[in-house]
């Protein structure tokens, strides 16, 4: 039996202003009696608040692959906005989109 594994995680310090933009790198490839493995994910997040307004933005893309065979292929991402009308309103609005290719892909086997 043989294993072979490489893993891969970035993440950098926190940040203590009003700006933040953080980001998140992980990795993952096995091999193990001829079958293989592969696997990715990276997440990004920025966000500012001045007092009044603040956005937040947020983007992950995850993929996955075994033995040549995608098993994983989404992309999502969404925004938040924010603004304070005062000490005790605010409002707040958000919109997140999501593409699951393999979901398709599966789908469109299913229905064929």
């Amino acid at each position: 039996m043989t294993q072979n594994a490489t893993h891969l995680r970035l993440a950098p310090k926190a940040m203590k202003s009003a700006h933040m933009a953080p980001f998140f790198l992980r990795g993952k490839s096995t091999t193990e009696d001829g079958d293989s493995s592969t696997d990715l994910g990276i997440g990004l997040r920025y966000g500012t608040f001045d007092g009044v307004n603040g956005i937040v933005a947020t983007a992950s893309l995850v993929y996955g692959e075994a033995n040549g065979t995608e098993t994983e292929n989404r992309l999502m991402a969404g925004v938040d906005y924010r603004h304070n009308f005062g000490d005790a309103m605010f409002g707040f609005a958000k919109a997140d989109l999501a593409f699951d290719r393999q979901a398709e892909v599966v789908g469109a086997q299913n229905f064929e």
